[in-house]
C-alpha cells in the first residue's frame, strides 16, 4: 500500500485506473502483499501402463452379425524412486514414498472393458439396418490432475508442493513491505501459520464409462440414407477434488475458524487438504439423427441433429460446490448442449468440354462447399467467488436466487458496449454459513450460429504436381456469437455481463463464428 493507492486522477484531471496505481506503487518500492515458494517442486515421475485386447465377429445368419471383444487396461501409479511423493493418511499424517508407503495411491486392477455390438437387417433389399451395442471403457487419469489441482482454498496444488520429504517446498508470505536495494524482499517474511496439503485417495479408481446405443438406418432411394437412434452413457469413478479438512460452516460470522477443521485436534496447523478422489459421476442421453446425400448431380450433403442432456456431479477436476456431500452437486453439466445442428454441402462445378484451353483452364476444377453449425447455450453458475461466507474456506459458495434471472432483460447491446445477460437484482448474497439456494448450472448462456462458405479451385501443374487455391468466407451472414457472461457475484451488480464474442479472448479472432472474415490459402501438393 503505497502513496499512489488513494490517487484516482492526475493533476490535469486524467483518471488513473487501479492497475496503473498498483504498478506505480510497485515501481516506487511499495508492496501490499507478497508470497514466494522456496524449494524444488520438480518431480521426474514414471508410470507403467499396458493394454491387451481381443475381438471377433460371429455372422449368425446373412442378416444378423454380432461383434464382441474384451479389452484390459492397466495404469500403474506414479513413482520416482525417491521419498518425494506423499499421501495423507489420517491416522499417520503425511507419509512419503520409500519411507512409509511404496506408492502415493494403490494400483487399480479393474480395467476390464467388455464390448458387444450387433447389426441386423430385417429383410434383404429393404434398405433397413438396425445397429446396437454396449461397452465398458476405462479412462486413464490426466497426469496434470496430480500436479495442478484447480482450487483456491489454500491447499497444495499437487504432490510437488507438499511441505516435506526429500524435496520440500515452503511458502513464505508477508503483508506491507518496502523494496530496499541490496536486501532480500522476503528477509523478514515468515512461514505460513497454516499448511495446505495435497493427496490422492487410497481408494482411487480409474474413471469408467458405460456406453450404449441403438440406431436405425434406412435408405431412401439410391442416394439418400437417413439414420436415427439413441446414444447414452454413464460415467463412474470420475475424478475430482474434495477438501478433507474444511472448517465448519459458520452461520454466525461466515469467517474461517481454524479450530473447527476436521483434523484440527490431530493436526492443528493443517489448512485445506485437497484430495484427488474418484467419487464423481455423470450421465448422458441423446437422440441423434442424420441425413446423408451421396453424389447427386455433383452435389453431396450431410446434416446432423442432436437433442441431448448431460448431467453430472462435477464437470472439471476442481472442488465441488458442496464438499461434504457430492450427490448434492448433481445438475446440468458445464458441457451440456441441449440442441445441436450441423451440416455440410459440397458442389463440384461441371467442367467445360469443347472450349479452348484458356476457357477450360479458367472454368474447370472449381468446388463450392458450405458448412453450418448451430447449438444452444451452455450452462453457467453465479458464484460468490472470494467473498465466500460459508466459513469452510473452500471458496465454492453460490448465491441466493431471489427473482427471475431473465426478467426485464433484452440482451440488446448497450451504450457501454456490454450486454446484460441476466438481471442482477435477481440474485443476493447468501446467508453466512450457507451455500446459497442457486442450483448448480441452472442458467444458460448465449447460443451459437455460423454459416461458412469455401470456394476452391484445383490447379494441375503437370501429372505429379497439383495446386489448390482456396477462399474461405467465415460467418457468411456476420452473426454475432456472444461469449459467456461474467459469473462472479458482487454487490455492485456488475456481473452477468457479456463483454465480447466467443473468440475475443484469443488472438486475431479470424475463425468460424467470429465476425465475417475471409482467408485466402494456396496449397501445393507433389
Amino acid at each position: 500500500m503505497g502513496p499512489w493507492a488513494g490517487t484516482s486522477e492526475l493533476s490535469n484531471g486524467t483518471a488513473i485506473d487501479s492497475y496503473a496505481r498498483s504498478l506505480a506503487d510497485l515501481l516506487a518500492g511499495y508492496s501490499s502483499s507478497s508470497s514466494i515458494a522456496y524449494g524444488d517442486p520438480e518431480r521426474v515421475v514414471l508410470q507403467h501402463t499396458g493394454t491387451i485386447f481381443a475381438q471377433d465377429s460371429w455372422k449368425i445368419t446373412n442378416r444378423l452379425t454380432f461383434t464382441y471383444g474384451l479389452r484390459y487396461e492397466l495404469d500403474g501409479t506414479w513413482h520416482t524412486g525417491k521419498s518425494d511423493l506423499s499421501a495423507f493418511i489420517p491416522s499417520e499424517g503425511v507419509v512419503y514414498t520409500d519411507e512409509g508407503i511404496s506408492t502415493p495411491y494403490p494400483v487399480d486392477y479393474s480395467g476390464f472393458g467388455p464390448r458387444l455390438g450387433f447389426t441386423y437387417q430385417p429383410k434383404e433389399n429393404l434398405g433397413l439396418v438396425v445397429r446396437g451395442g454396449a461397452g465398458i471403457y476405462s479412462d486413464t487419469p490426466a497426469l496434470d490432475n496430480f500436479a495442478r489441482a484447480r482450487a483456491s482454498n489454500g491447499g497444495a496444488t499437487g504432490f510437488e508442493n507438499n511441505p516435506g520429504g526429500s524435496s520440500p517446498v515452503t511458502s513464505l508470505s508477508q503483508q506491507t513491505a518496502d523494496i530496499v536495494s541490496g536486501q532480500s524482499f522476503f528477509e523478514s517474511a515468515g512461514s505460513a501459520s497454516k499448511v495446505g496439503l495435497y493427496t490422492v485417495s487410497q481408494d482411487f479408481r480409474n474413471p469408467h464409462y458405460y456406453s450404449y446405443y441403438l440406431q436405425v438406418e434406412k435408405a431412401l432411394g439410391e442416394r439418400v440414407v437417413a439414420q436415427i437412434g439413441y446414444v447414452g452413457s454413464v460415467g463412474r469413478n470420475l475424478e475430482g477434488l474434495i477438501d478433507l479438512n474444511p472448517a465448519a460452516l459458520n452461520t454466525s460470522s461466515g469467517a474461517v475458524v481454524q479450530s473447527t477443521r476436521t483434523y484440527y485436534a490431530q493436526y492443528p496447523t493443517y489448512a485445506a487438504i485437497n484430495q484427488l478422489t474418484s467419487g464423481f459421476s455423470s450421465n448422458y442421453n441423446s437422440l441423434q439423427a442424420s441425413l446423408h446425400l451421396k453424389s447427386w448431380h455433383r452435389l453431396q450433403a450431410d446434416a446432423n441433429y442432436t437433442w441431448a442432456h448431460n448431467l453430472d456431479t462435477l464437470s472439471n477436476v476442481s472442488l465441488p460446490v458442496i464438499n461434504t456431500d457430492i450427490e448434492r452437486n448433481y445438475g446440468n453439466s458445464s458441457n451440456d448442449v441441449r440442441h445441436a445442428l450441423s451440416g455440410v454441402l459440397s458442389y463440384a462445378v461441371p467442367e467445360l468440354h469443347g472450349y479452348n484451353a484458356l476457357a477450360r483452364g479458367v472454368a474447370n476444377g472449381w468446388t463450392l462447399t458450405s458448412g453450418f453449425d448451430f447449438y444452444t447455450g451452455q450452462p453457467f453458475t453465479i458464484s460468490n467467488g472470494n467473498n465466500d461466507t460459508t466459513g469452510t474456506e473452500d471458496k465454492s459458495q453460490l448465491v441466493d436466487v431471489v427473482g427471475n434471472p431473465f426478467s426485464g432483460v433484452s440482451h440488446a447491446l448497450g451504450s457501454s458496449k456490454k450486454i446484460t445477460w441476466i438481471n442482477p437484482t435477481a440474485f443476493a448474497a447468501p446467508a453466512n454459513g450457507t451455500y446459497g439456494n442457486e442450483r448448480r448450472n441452472q442458467l444458460r448462456g448465449p447460443g451459437y450460429g455460423d454459416v461458412d462458405l469455401s470456394v476452391a479451385r484445383r490447379i494441375p501443374f503437370g501429372e505429379r504436381v497439383n495446386g489448390e487455391l482456396r477462399a474461405e468466407l467465415n460467418n457468411l451472414f456476420d452473426r454475432t456469437n456472444l461469449a459467456s457472461p461474467s459469473t462472479t457475484y458482487n454487490s455492485g451488480g456488475s456481473y452477468g455481463l457479456v463483454t465480447g464474442t466467443i473468440g475475443s479472448g484469443g488472438a486475431a479472432g479470424i475463425a468460424a463464428g467470429e465476425p465475417f472474415n475471409v482467408q485466402l490459402q494456396f496449397k501445393l501438393s507433389f
